[in-house]
């Protein structure tokens, strides 16, 4: 059953760009993971997923604005991953679950908002 869960997970989040934290945290803390298992969990399963992902979505994209857009994201990431883990343990659960509740309720309203514009 895990197994087939990952499947459908990884298949949705390959073709929409959704992360872990959308469809994989709130899915293993229903099967009873705690919090932080399952975050770090969708991290390293976002890791699988983009990496092959990448190419495919490249494939088809605008070379001159790739490699910029590649660089500042990067240095975002990098800034989010050390603060992150700085705070990860600082947290309290209840606010960790509340905060994933929040973030995946608005990125669901603005995926719907946004559907009907490309």
């Amino acid at each position: 059953m895990v197994m087939l869960l990952g499947f459908i997970i990884a298949a949705i989040c390959a073709l929409t760009g959704a992360g872990g934290p959308i469809l994989l945290v709130p899915v293993l803390v229903s099967l009873g993971i705690q919090i932080r298992v399952a975050v770090g969990v969708s991290l390293l399963n976002s890791v699988v997923i983009a990496l092959p992902s990448i190419s495919g979505y490249f494939a088809h994209a605008t070379a001159e604005i790739t490699p910029m857009l590649i660089i500042t994201s990067l240095l975002g990431i990098m800034i989010g991953i050390v603060t992150g883990a700085r705070l990860a343990n600082k947290v309290p659960v209840h606010h960790l679950k509340l905060t994933v509740a929040m973030i995946t309720i608005l990125s669901s309203i603005y995926m719907l908002a946004t559907l009907h514009t490309g």
